[in-house]
């Protein structure tokens, strides 16, 4: 198993990108990222020295609040490139526009 694999390496990308604010970066106007149930997926592994550069894809809930109809739950989904260390630890993560990173 490569160390993105690991279910405590997934979990400490996801809380860098919702501490980071990236995950709300997915979220539509007002609405609010729920890290509680959050995925994420990370592939194209590149090696830089003891780093490893990642595509990580996620899903997560946002609460949107409705008004009077009460706040509503969407799944929304979102990719970005991070940099996880020799550890596993997260070190650096931006976002991309498809094919043009």
């Amino acid at each position: 198993m490569e160390i993105w694999e690991d279910p405590a390496v997934q979990s400490a990308i996801l809380d860098y990108l919702e501490s980071s604010q990236l995950l709300a970066s997915f979220t539509t106007m007002g609405g609010v990222a729920l890290r509680e149930g959050a995925q994420c997926h990370c592939s194209m592994p590149e090696r830089v020295g003891s780093d490893v550069l990642l595509l990580c894809q996620f899903d997560f809930e946002e609460r949107v609040p409705f008004g009077g109809a009460g706040d509503q739950r969407l799944r929304q989904q979102g990719q970005v490139h991070l940099r996880l260390d020799a550890v596993g630890k997260v070190t650096d993560a931006w976002l991309c526009r498809p094919n043009a990173c």
